[in-house]
């Protein structure tokens, strides 16, 4: 009625979730995170995936879970990962801010205008 969209995420785990599995940092995870929010896609091994939420053991195991939750889409014929879209952006925005990268958040908004 208003002729105005807003975002239609629902979260499907809290950014708190998303902080939790940001601080594991397996594998250099912050560098990948900072990809993705740059607009940039990353290269993921999905195989040895453990199937639950507790037995993770690498960055992968993290950006599979992520795919899973909805926050991550996943391209079967290049094997990469991206931020879907700007709801999903900003939840991981959100995320990061609260541990403390705003300064990284302000670099990545300036140079690619995504936030």
């Amino acid at each position: 009625m208003s002729k105005e969209c807003d975002t239609y995420w629902t979260q499907t785990e809290t950014y708190e979730s998303l902080r939790i599995y940001f601080k594991m940092n397996f594998d250099g995870l912050t560098n990948v995170i900072i990809r993705l929010l740059s607009g940039l896609k990353n290269k993921i091994t999905i195989r040895n995936f453990p199937n639950d939420m507790i037995s993770l053991e690498s960055c992968d195991d993290i950006l599979t879970l992520l795919v899973h939750l909805g926050y991550l889409s996943y391209d079967s014929e290049t094997r990469e990962v991206s931020i879907p879209n700007k709801e999903i952006l900003y939840e991981f925005r959100a995320a990061i801010e609260k541990r403390g990268w705003s300064g990284v958040i302000n670099a990545v908004s300036a140079s690619y205008d995504l936030l």
